[in-house]
């Protein structure tokens, strides 16, 4: 997706290091995170929404379309 190519080429650019280099100011506070679980996090978050929007329109399609 065109939205989507920015953060693909920030991405890219980051070594195995940078992507698991653990944070504490972030997320979750005792523990640390890093920005691998961050991008699954994002991922996981949209795959998700897009299951909540496919439903949606199932259901709109069942109950609000006029049937022929």
């Amino acid at each position: 997706m065109k939205s989507h190519e920015g953060l693909k080429q920030a991405v890219i650019k980051l070594s195995a290091e940078q992507l698991l280099e653990r944070r504490f100011d972030v997320y979750d506070k005792v523990n640390g995170s890093d920005l691998a679980w961050t991008l699954y996090h994002n991922a996981e978050d949209e795959v998700h929404h897009r299951g909540q929007i496919s439903i949606l329109r199932k259901l709109y399609k069942l109950n609000c379309v006029p049937k022929q």
